[in-house]
């Protein structure tokens, strides 16, 4: 008996080691497909914005349609993946139904358009709320339209309709077409995996449906099907109102988020853009590519490279190495790096003071949620999935290094004078009150300087420079100037002293330089200062 409770037990933990290997297994090889698909999708975008390439649109556009096909495939293995090992996890919350399927339904409209299909949807209560997890909610509909408009001939129609059944307690939402229908023993297997049916050899995977109706079952809700060959299928999702069929773990309360799935954007609506010029004009800032994917990383070098300094590594040392040194204004890194985690070198990164300040934009194929909670509290700047879009990408460090400057303006705005005790701050703030205090401290010593400065908070020379430009704006000296005088601005206002006493209190060695750099800076010299406030 004994032996054969081992045997049992044996077997069991085999067949767990299995499961296992196989859920690793779809995890990386969908983060194999993700660098070709990023080297397919981001390429034939640059072509489709330029002018040269206007002949071969039809053929790009072709591509970049089944590149995101493709994606989309990738996904829904990788969530079929998730629910059977129970990884996937509903987050519901109160949204507007109405809003959230136009904004579905939009993607869809110029293929409406161009193939004659009315195209609408149909509601008596344009302010129906509902709590449903809206990441989920987005695959859902989107395979249940993809799926219409595939069998919809020219001319004919598809309607979403919502209805709210207050005796059931439920709101409908069917997905009405008026395509080839399905026999019926396609619908009583419809929501099997990797079905297909008559209709579905050739163009269906047999994927959607199945995550479809389990995103649903997730809900607490249910999804059914009535379709006959030659009439036309619909698609009824019941969904139950409020929140009471919901546990705690399953909602979001208070302040939420209106989630999208980023692979399931149409670029259909979107027509090519004007190729922009590359200015002649210096490049202002540095970026940092960590990427170990060569093609990759040759692809987003070469394309950043048109707007910035770049500074490129292909592994996790040289990369902590290279933004130690040369101290970037930004830095995009992948999280899958042969040697490691990249979440590694970002908590690095964002606890040396030398880095804690510099912007960091992962660029990854891992795009789970809890990878985005994770980098979300080291201080991830910002979160792109592979494949991506490259103008999507360099907007956002646009945006990025836009806020840093904005961060600089707001630290130059409010720099304190006086000392002040230093309480739990950002690495940031703590660096700025930690040499401003310094500076203030010796702000009498006119041999005080970047030597100093450096032998003090354990800085080079360069590294100083390099933080302090990043974070207000100014070299070291002239920021020192700065300080000096706004202290002998302030002594001006609230002692009597003369002015040669002054100039000596704040560091400078003449009264004559004084009153010139006072003059460079204020627009006035420091005795027409002072009789200005006499006089007022």
């Amino acid at each position: 008996m004994s032996e054969q409770k081992d045997k049992v037990l044996e077997l069991s933990q085999k067949a767990e080691k299995a499961t296992q290997q196989k859920f690793e297994f779809f995890t990386n090889i969908s983060h194999e497909f993700r660098t070709p698909l990023t080297l397919i999708q981001a390429p034939v975008e640059d072509l489709l914005n330029n002018k040269d390439a206007a002949p071969f649109k039809n053929d790009l556009s072709l591509i970049r349609k089944n590149s995101m096909r493709l994606l989309r495939l990738v996904n829904q293995l990788m969530d079929l993946r998730k629910l059977d090992s129970a990884k996937m996890h509903i987050k519901a919350a109160e949204h507007d139904i109405i809003p959230f399927l136009e904004e579905i339904m939009s993607s869809f409209q110029k293929l409406a358009l161009q193939s004659g299909i009315t195209f609408k949807l149909i509601t008596e209560d344009r302010n129906l709320k509902l709590w449903f997890d809206p990441m989920m909610l987005d695959k859902v509909m989107f395979n249940l339209l993809s799926n219409a408009f595939k069998f919809t001939h020219e001319k004919g129609s598809i309607i979403i309709k919502v209805e709210q059944n207050a005796l059931s307690n439920e709101v409908l939402i069917k997905v009405e077409d008026t395509g080839e229908g399905m026999s019926e023993e396609s619908v009583k297997h419809i929501f099997n995996r990797f079905y297909q049916g008559e209709n579905f050899s050739q163009s269906g995977s047999g994927l959607g449906l199945a995550l479809s109706k389990d995103l649903i079952e997730l809900h607490h809700g249910h999804i059914e099907v009535e379709s006959h060959l030659g009439n036309g299928t619909k698609f009824s999702v019941h969904l139950k109102s409020g929140k009471a069929h919901f546990n705690s773990s399953e909602i979001i309360e208070g302040e939420h988020q209106q989630y999208f799935s980023e692979e399931n954007i149409s670029f259909e609506d979107f027509e090519p853009r004007p190729v922009m010029v590359e200015s002649d004009e210096p490049k202002e800032h540095t970026v940092l590519v960590i990427e170990d994917e060569k093609p990759i990383r040759d692809y987003l070098c070469k394309q950043l490279g048109k707007h910035f300094h770049i500074i490129q590594a292909e592994n996790l040392e040289t990369g902590l190495n290279k933004a130690l040194d040369q101290v970037p204004d930004l830095i995009t890194i992948d999280l899958m790096l042969q040697q490691k985690n990249g979440f590694d070198i970002v908590k690095i990164l964002k606890n040396d003071i030398r880095t804690s300040h510099i912007p960091i934009i992962v660029i990854t194929a891992k795009k789970g949620i809890e990878e985005r909670i994770k980098g979300i509290k080291l201080g991830i700047d910002d979160y792109i999935t592979k494949p991506f879009s490259f103008e999507l990408v360099l907007e956002r460090i646009k945006m990025l290094l836009a806020n840093r400057q904005k961060l600089r303006e707001h630290y130059i705005h409010e720099l304190p004078v006086e000392n002040t005790a230093i309480t739990k701050q950002s690495p940031d703030k703590k660096f700025v009150s930690n040499f401003t205090a310094l500076v203030e401290k010796n702000i009498s010593n006119s041999q005080f300087g970047v030597n100093e400065i450096c032998l003090e908070m354990g800085l080079s020379r360069g590294q100083l420079y390099r933080k302090l430009k990043a974070l207000l704006g100014y070299s070291v000296n002239d920021y020192i100037n700065k300080v000096r005088l706004k202290k002998a601005k302030h002594l001006l206002l609230t002692e009597n002293s003369p002015i040669a006493d002054i100039a000596f209190q704040v560091g400078f060695t003449t009264s004559a330089y004084f009153s010139t750099a006072f003059k460079n800076h204020f627009g006035i010299t420091p005795s027409e200062f002072r009789d200005q406030q006499h006089q007022n």
